[in-house]
Parts: C-alpha cells; structure tokens; sequence
C-alpha cells in the first residue's frame, strides 16, 4: 500500500489533482502509522516470548546520542523545540545493544518533542551513580498527575488529552523491555503543569 501511495505521488508523468494528492498523502500516512503499530507489536511479542536477542558490548553514548539526535531533527524543527545537550565525551561507555539502545533513544527524543509544548525546550543531561550512567531527557510538557502516572507503561494506553498526537503508544512499553532486556531501567518523574523527566539507567563499562 505504500509503495503504490508513493509512486502516485512521483508519477510526473501522469501527476495527481491537488485534491487526489491529498488523499494520497492520507493513505499513505496511515499506511506508515499502521506499519509502526505492526512493528512495535511484534516487538513486544519478540520480547515477551524470549525471541529477541540482544547483543551486548560496549558502546560510547555520545556517538549514539548524536545520531538519534538527527533522525529527529525535522520532528523538533516542525515543533519549535529548543534541545539543550549535555553529551557525555567518547571516553564514557556503557554495557548495551547498539541497535536497542539506538531505538530506546529515539522514542525518548521523539516523546520528548511530540508531549512538549510548542517552542519548548528538551533539556538531556546525565550523571554517574556508582557503576552506572544515568541519562535524563526532561521536556516541559504539561506533566502527569498520579493516575496518569501509574498508567505511563502499560500497553495501548494514552492520554486523551493527547489522543491527536500521533503515535503507536507502544513507545514507552518498548522502552522499559528493552532497557530490561539490556540490564537497564527507566524512572520517571513528573509534576503536573511543569512536564516530565524520564531517566535511563545504564551500566557503565571500561573503554574497548
């Protein structure tokens, strides 16, 4: 299906009415949506049933940070949000999966612009804690109250103040499995009116 969108979209040729295009561009939309939904099922499934392999080693943060920062960047520009980084240096290295803990960043970052505020800021820090790293992605959303709190991880679930945004609402869930699977965790904190910090916690590793 998306592949035909798209080459109605392409055809100079015989190009689409404006009115047809739009349709077209709706299709294709929702192919993409529908094949992020099937994706990130099917991720869930794999985890859940043990069939997902990780393949652990060490990897420095900033290199993965910087790219993830980049495949977001049209999402950022087109919501006005302001990214402030304080990357860690080639030197700090954690114990992880490159391709998970690529995907574990880029539902953060893409979270953290799509549940801001427009024009706001996604503020990324970190600390070391003992043996670990702790990544902080903080945006200044519109923050949870309790019961929205305690349904943040669980499947399907999204706010209905956000129900235009799009979305799988499967990011979060992806993201604790992973960062399970990895050895890792994610903590939360949010004040209501005042947005969210989600915290991800790595273990650190010796330099390869």
């Amino acid at each position: 299906m998306l592949g035909f969108a798209q080459l109605l979209l392409i055809d100079s040729e015989s190009p689409l009415a404006p009115a047809a295009a739009t349709k077209v561009r709706h299709i294709e939309t929702a192919g993409a949506h529908l094949l992020r939904l099937v994706e990130d099922v099917l991720n869930i499934t794999h985890i859940d049933s043990g069939q997902m392999q990780v393949e652990m080693k060490p990897i420095a943060l900033q290199p993965v940070l910087d790219a993830v920062l980049l495949l977001v960047e049209a999402q950022r520009l087109a919501l006005g949000i302001v990214v402030a980084a304080e990357l860690p240096d080639n030197a700090l290295m954690v114990q992880a999966d490159p391709q998970r803990l690529q995907q574990v960043f880029v539902n953060l970052l893409s979270n953290g612009c799509k549940y801001n505020r427009h024009g706001g800021s996604l503020t990324l820090f970190h600390r070391i804690d003992g043996g670990d790293v702790l990544l902080a992605f903080r945006d200044e959303g519109q923050g949870l109250d309790a019961d929205e709190f305690g349904q943040l991880f669980q499947p399907f679930y999204r706010l209905s103040r956000h129900s235009a945004i799009e979305g799988t609402v499967l990011g979060l869930v992806i993201v604790k499995q992973l960062l399970a699977q990895m050895g890792g965790e994610i903590e939360v904190a949010s004040v209501k009116g005042q947005g969210s910090t989600f915290t991800v916690r790595l273990a650190l590793c010796a330099a390869a």
